[in-house]
């Protein structure tokens, strides 16, 4: 058995609550763990550039890819 399928049957994440104190508390947790900080516009814009440059002029649907390949073909 994986080991996220072992800790998916012993977290019952249906009637974890998604709201409220705990997960703020479990988030900020998690952050101090991993040493992450809570995401800014600052992040958002960045982010946003990183796409635009790295991943959207890759990134093609099944009709973009057959069409290239018909074209190079």
């Amino acid at each position: 058995m994986s080991p996220s399928r072992s800790v998916s049957r012993q977290v019952n994440f249906e009637r974890y609550r998604w709201d409220g104190r705990s997960i703020k508390y479990h988030r900020e947790q998690i952050r101090a763990v991993f040493d992450f900080r809570e995401f800014t516009r600052s992040d958002e814009a960045k982010l946003a550039g990183w796409l635009a440059e790295e991943v959207c002029p890759v990134e093609m649907r099944d009709e973009q890819r057959h069409c290239q390949v018909v074209e190079n073909a």
